[in-house]
């Protein structure tokens, strides 16, 4: 293999670890740690992305919002009466059809919204903002390119967080090249976020892994783990956490070993030799799709400054999306 061949193979490698250390952030604790610093809205995650689901101008109807979350219409269900009992949205039945449910934002949580928009890319311009203006250029225009090829592959993957996206009035500012890379960032990360996994997937298993099955197994395949551990870093009840470890043992991908900690004997989580075969295999598949790196990027050492970002995005909590 050329150098340069060498060169793009680890710039793809190190875009899919941060593709996935974003996803995971905005799926678990990062993203619920972003909108409580903002908002002061602490929700569990089915609740967090039907607010995110729901326009801030009109009411839609419950089963939209079930299907752009994802979620059986029961959860939904519970999940709007939640909210509506904490006044952050409103439900209301349908004139034209009163066995349907509609569901629309409150003025508040719209504007709170807007207010969680305006601030969470910042964490990410900030892990660059004293790069050198090529270095910053040279990584958004890689991200740019990532951010519409996971568009064309996964348009179901487009986050409803976009709806919320609020379109600059000022430049915030910011010099121009952190001003390009804070929407390059705005378009990245809701498609990253809510990426299915399994679409891209190609496990050699009889019966495909579900997704949240997948992320599970590259959480454990980063971090030997306990279920708790998980549960919190994930921001995922306990109980499911269990249940999917347990579905993970069943497939022979994740194995359980009891250790002595301090407070006593422990389980902890670790993924089998298969299971790293299966994720290492996802990964790789997830990297090939990615779009051809530009030469001119790849001899200005992209890899690196991709890997730096993730670094200091990890180390700091700061890609919270």
């Amino acid at each position: 293999m050329h150098s340069t061949d060498a060169l793009a193979g680890s710039t793809r490698a190190s875009t899919v670890d941060l593709l996935v250390a974003i996803r995971e952030a905005a799926i678990g604790r990062g993203h619920r740690r972003s909108l409580w610093d903002v908002t002061g809205f602490d929700l569990p995650g089915t609740e967090r992305w039907v607010l995110h689901a729901v326009p801030g101008d009109f009411f839609v109807p419950l089963a939209h919002v079930a299907r752009s979350v994802g979620s059986p219409l029961p959860v939904v269900s519970r999940a709007c009466a939640n909210l509506a009992d904490r006044g952050l949205l409103v439900r209301l039945p349908d004139p034209r059809d009163r066995r349907r449910m509609l569901i629309g934002l409150t003025d508040e949580t719209v504007d709170a919204l807007a207010s969680w928009a305006e601030a969470w890319p910042s964490r990410y311009v900030q892990a660059v903002a004293d790069w050198p203006a090529e270095h910053v250029r040279s990584l958004d225009e890689w991200l740019r390119l990532v951010a519409a090829s996971l568009a064309d592959q996964h348009p179901s993957s487009m986050s409803p967080m976009r709806r919320h996206v609020v379109e600059p009035a000022t430049d915030r500012g910011l010099p121009s090249h952190l001003r390009h890379f804070r929407s390059t960032i705005e378009l990245l990360v809701p498609v990253a976020g809510r990426l299915d996994l399994q679409s891209s997937a190609k496990p050699r298993l009889p019966t495909p892994i579900q997704t949240a099955l997948l992320h599970l197994l590259l959480a454990v395949r980063a971090e030997p783990a306990t279920a708790a551990e998980l549960s919190v870093a994930n921001d995922i009840d306990a109980s499911l956490v269990r249940r999917r470890l347990d579905a993970l043992i069943g497939l022979r991908l994740v194995t359980a070993e009891k250790r002595v900690a301090a407070g006593g004997r422990q389980t902890v989580f670790s993924p089998s030799d298969e299971g790293r075969e299966v994720a290492s295999q996802f990964l790789a598949d997830l990297a090939s799709a990615l779009p051809d790196v530009p030469d001119r990027l790849v001899s200005d050492g992209l890899a690196p400054l991709i890997a730096d970002f993730t670094a200091t995005l990890v180390s700091g909590s700061g890609y919270s999306s």
